[in-house]
């Protein structure tokens, strides 16, 4: 039953709105309730507080907080969790602490280098730090590993995004368009490169469609 819980709180994860990640919260917490020895379910919720710093309007004290907990609470089960390092990633990268957090999502690919949410991540910190090359080959590993991730695949525009290259990132999320043209994130990517590059209107219509779908 746990394990069916995780499973199904994946697949609320990945949607990546407010309230599917409360869904998954909701899983993973019934998971850990049910065995409170299932350190992938441990893993799982410390990575959706994790999320929930980007997705939610949560304090982020109140998320960082329950990030530590239960990250701490999978590794004590299992030291090499990837999970549980690569959600304490991404609560230093929300406090700036680059070197942490890229240390906390080397550790989690040392631990599993086919784990694409690590190399994903990754990529994000390094772009935020001006590393474009660097994040551009994390965020191509990361698709390669997992394809059909629909924000992987979002993710792959932000490298040419950085370099001002906004006609290559749009066409980058058409990858995406054909896979779920639903996809929140699709939207909201669309939406702010749009506005870099002037185009208001279509930028605002990219925003209407975000939120008529959440």
């Amino acid at each position: 039953d746990a394990y069916h819980l995780v499973l199904q709180g994946r697949h609320h994860w990945n949607w990546r709105t407010a309230e599917s990640l409360a869904k998954a919260e909701a899983c993973f917490l019934e998971a850990v309730r049910l065995d409170p020895g299932y350190a992938e379910a441990h893993g799982a919720l410390a990575l959706t507080y994790a999320v929930m710093q980007d997705h939610t309007d949560l304090p982020h004290s109140e998320l960082g907080a329950k990030i530590e907990w239960a990250a701490e609470s999978a590794l004590r089960l299992n030291s090499d969790m990837p999970e549980a390092h690569a959600a304490l990633g991404m609560y230093k990268m929300d406090r700036l602490d680059w070197a942490g957090a890229e240390r906390a999502l080397r550790r989690a690919i040392d631990a599993n280098p086919g784990y694409a949410t690590a190399h994903h991540w990754c990529s994000l910190i390094l772009g935020y730090q001006g590393r474009i090359e660097e994040a551009r080959r994390e965020i191509e590993l990361a698709q390669s590993l997992d394809p059909l991730s629909l924000i992987v695949v979002t993710s792959v525009a932000w490298p040419d995004f950085y370099q001002r290259n906004y006609e290559r990132a749009l066409k980058q999320l058409d990858r995406v368009r054909k896979l779920d043209p639903d996809f929140p994130v699709l939207h909201l990517a669309d939406g702010f490169i749009c506005d870099a590059m002037g185009r208001f209107d279509e930028a605002a219509k990219s925003y209407r469609r975000l939120q008529s779908i959440n």
